[in-house]
C-alpha cells in the first residue's frame, strides 16, 4: 500500500487454491501468498500467483 498498490488481505488462513481462484475471479494482476504448505513453519514460502490462477514463472508480464 505504501507503494500505491491496492491490497486485500485475508483475516484467516486461506488455502492456495482458494487464493488463486479469488485472484483470477476478481481480475487481480497478481496474488501473493505466504505459505508453509506441508513444511515446518521455519520454511515459509512466498507464492506469486498470476491473474490466470497459475504459479508465476521467474519473469512476469502484466498489463
Amino acid at each position: 500500500m505504501n507503494h500505491g498498490l491496492d491490497v486485500i488481505m485475508v483475516s484467516k488462513p486461506t488455502p492456495t487454491p482458494t487464493a488463486a481462484w479469488y485472484g483470477s475471479k476478481f481480475g487481480f494482476d497478481l496474488t501473493i501468498q505466504i505459505t508453509a504448505s506441508h513444511n515446518p513453519p521455519i520454511y515459509n514460502g512466498f507464492k506469486v500467483i498470476t491473474s490466470k490462477g497459475s504459479p508465476a514463472r521467474r519473469r512476469i508480464q502484466t498489463r
